[in-house]
């Protein structure tokens, strides 16, 4: 869903739509282990904030400037994001894969197992 909601983004790809998905998992992971909806959308605001006004990438396909960091992209697309930023390409699924799982390791340590959403 998350990556589907993506696919208009400037930019767009089969690639960058996978990635975002990606990301999308990870999202959730913060949400089905707290239950708290804030975890996902501290992320998500943080990762972009970060990723525009911050480093200079674009977010969602979108240019953001100024930025405190100059970056010029170097290399395949598939590896730099190309258009559509870092995280749908190699260099950002990396972090949101191998963080899942000391966050879900830090989770069940603090609640004792993996918790089920409130209904």
């Amino acid at each position: 869903m998350f990556g589907a909601l993506h696919a208009a983004n400037p930019g767009a790809t089969v690639v960058s739509v996978l990635g975002v998905s990606l990301a999308g998992v990870w999202l959730a992971l913060g949400y089905v282990l707290t239950g708290e909806l804030a975890i996902p959308i501290g992320a998500h605001v943080s990762w972009n904030f970060f990723l525009g006004p911050i480093y200079g990438f674009p977010v969602s396909g979108n240019r953001v400037s100024p930025s405190l960091v100059r970056v010029q992209e170097i290399g395949p697309d598939v590896l730099t994001g190309g258009r559509s930023a870092p995280r749908p390409a190699w260099s950002g699924s990396r972090p949101c894969s191998s963080g899942a799982s000391p966050s879900s390791a830090t989770s069940r340590r603090a609640t004792g197992g993996s918790r089920s959403p409130p209904r």
